[in-house]
């Protein structure tokens, strides 16, 4: 900075080499998500195995990037903590329901890795995608302006409904659990 001032070069060029590494990061997620896609087109390995990884992370990173472009905020760069603790509560969360599935039995992974470690870790970067890849893409859609032109009117919420779909819902998780042939 010292040598900038000293030659006379603007402050703005911070910010400027900014949107340039931005548009090198939005281009970089692109190519990646493009790349894998066409190895999944063509089975290619190591892509066929881990394309998920590599398409939502690239996702996640490419509507970091652009949300940038468009709003001057990024939850990577900005909110580094949120980031995190989104994508750790994404594992916790999932975590419930590969534990719910255990007693359901209703999916299981075909093509995993053989080695438990490898298999573990790629769950939980692959869990992790799930709560940062809502709020990248509400930010992208919120800034877009499309959410503003719907009108919904507002729910009338009292005690009574909050029983009510309270306990839908803990039925809805528990009648599964108790018959899991019948659902």
């Amino acid at each position: 900075p010292l040598a900038a001032r000293a030659w006379g070069v603007a402050t703005a060029m911070p910010a400027r080499l900014g949107l340039c590494l931005g548009g090198m990061v939005l281009l970089a997620a692109l190519a990646v998500l493009a790349s894998a896609t066409v190895g999944l087109v063509l089975l290619v390995e190591p892509v066929l195995s881990w394309y998920f990884h590599l398409a939502w992370w690239s996702y996640i990173v490419a509507v970091d990037a652009l949300n940038r472009r468009r709003t001057g905020r990024s939850l990577l760069r900005d909110e580094p903590r949120r980031f995190v603790w989104l994508a750790v509560g994404s594992v916790a969360w999932w975590t419930l329901f590969e534990a719910l599935n255990l007693r359901l039995g209703n999916w299981y992974y075909v093509m995993d890795h053989p080695s438990r470690a490898v298999r573990w870790t790629g769950g939980v970067l692959a869990f992790a995608t799930v709560l940062p890849g809502i709020v990248e893409t509400l930010a992208l859609v919120e800034s877009l302006g499309w959410l503003g032109a719907v009108r919904v009117s507002p729910l009338r919420w009292g005690r009574a409904k909050e029983a009510l779909v309270l306990a839908l819902g803990a039925a809805c998780l528990l009648l599964p659990l108790a018959w899991p042939d019948l659902f």
